[in-house]
């Protein structure tokens, strides 16, 4: 059997481990101390950033939900008749589909702009319906919608630091061709 009895140079290897061990543990704390700041500001910047994007990608969705909606109107509808269908139908689509979010969804008006102007630094927010005729085809119209919201107006009270570009204005356009090419197509296949 070996001898494991520890001899006085062992001992002067372990006592002096344990001396540094223990200078160690403060650096260790002020290392932490440095670090974890910068990783908690990444982090909450990460998750602000993630419900911008969320949000941003809903109202993209409402977008396009709002003017597929105007795809089932009768196109046999006046133009008159077929805007103010369509614009209710839109409203009513955006309501179910940012209904969940705290905030007030934005109202849309019609619009002759089918250009789809974005709304100006300290201008109101423009959210748009705009219904015309297909140039290359009278029987066909174009729906487009603008739908433009600030951050603060869908999340109220949402913490957003100033600092992060990006956060304060949220906007998505869509548009659709519907009439009866469109339709003639699909009752042909």
């Amino acid at each position: 059997m070996a001898d494991r009895s520890l001899t006085m140079p062992d001992m002067a290897v372990q006592v002096g481990h344990v001396g540094r061990r223990r200078s160690q543990d403060g650096a260790t704390l002020v290392e932490f101390a440095l670090v974890f700041p910068v990783f908690l500001l990444l982090v909450v910047g990460i998750l602000l950033y993630s419900v911008a994007f969320a949000t941003q990608q809903i109202v993209l969705y409402a977008a396009d939900q709002a003017v597929q909606s105007s795809s089932s109107i009768d196109p046999g509808l006046g133009e008159g008749e077929y805007e103010v269908v369509a614009l209710r139908r839109a409203r009513s689509r955006i309501t179910s589909v940012l209904g969940f979010l705290p905030g007030q969804a934005p109202t849309i008006t019609l619009s002759d702009d089918c250009g789809m102007r974005a709304a100006q630094e300290g201008e109101d927010e423009i959210s748009a319906l705009c219904v015309t005729s297909d140039p290359a085809d009278g029987n066909r119209r174009i729906v487009a919608i603008r739908l433009e919201s600030s951050f603060g107006s869908l999340w109220p009270g949402f913490p957003i630091p100033e600092f992060l570009p990006g956060l304060d204005r949220i906007s998505a356009t869509s548009s659709i061709l519907v009439g009866s090419a469109a339709r003639e197509t699909s009752l042909a296949s």
